[in-house]
């Protein structure tokens, strides 16, 4: 996620640590969340993500990435 950040955003990168921070603290609010809370906040900030996800499954490359 923090790699993908950076490149997207380069005048960042000097901000690397904080960011990684947050990113962190983010991570572990969102974890702690019951499931239908976190599809419901994810339905307000990107109603159009989960066709994106369907469309990656469909692929193969969502479910081979979410493996590790």
């Amino acid at each position: 996620m923090i790699g993908k950040i950076l490149a997207e955003n380069p005048d960042l990168r000097s901000n690397a640590k904080e960011i990684s921070k947050i990113a962190m603290e983010l991570s572990k609010e969102v974890g702690a969340m019951p499931l239908s809370e976190q599809q419901k906040k994810l339905e307000e900030i990107a109603p159009d993500f989960e066709s994106t996800v369907k469309v990656r499954k469909k692929k193969g490359t969502y479910a081979k990435k979410c493996r590790g």
